[in-house]
């Protein structure tokens, strides 16, 4: 059975990869983060911890890491993102997607998420609400990951 975690390291905390580095060494999975910039900070974390995971770094463009994730989807059984169209993909392709507060999504559920996401965005655009600002990612949120 494959073991492998993928890991969206554009979009994710970074709480929940120094989580995840550390749940690797007790459960047994691997991990791979992708990013189209160098994870400093995972590499440091990785090199103290003394952890098989690996960083795959593509090149810089809209959707480089994303399109390597869903590449390569076949290695991964679960694969961590806060990316809401690349959830979509990866479901497509019949990977199970955890976002960062910990919401799993899959078949049952992408469709209505992927919705509210658009209807947002068409606001968004209209100016009926403001900008996208980021959220907090604070205690509250880190436990339910």
């Amino acid at each position: 059975m494959n073991n492998t975690i993928g890991i969206d390291a554009d979009s994710i905390h970074p709480r929940i990869t120094e989580a995840m580095l550390k749940a690797s060494v007790k459960l047994g999975f691997s991990l791979v983060f992708v990013a189209d910039r160098p994870l400093k900070a995972v590499q440091s974390a990785k090199d103290k911890l003394k952890i098989d995971a690996r960083i795959i770094k593509v090149p810089q463009g809209e959707n480089s890491a994303d399109d390597y994730l869903v590449e390569h989807s076949e290695n991964f059984f679960l694969v961590i993102t806060n990316d809401i169209p690349l959830s979509e993909r990866l479901v497509n392709k019949g990977v199970v997607v955890l976002n960062q507060r910990g919401k799993i999504i899959d078949k049952n559920n992408i469709i209505e998420i992927l919705g509210e996401r658009n209807i947002i965005e068409e606001f968004r655009k209209n100016g009926i609400f403001e900008k996208k600002a980021k959220h907090s990612y604070g205690d509250k949120e880190f436990k339910e990951f």
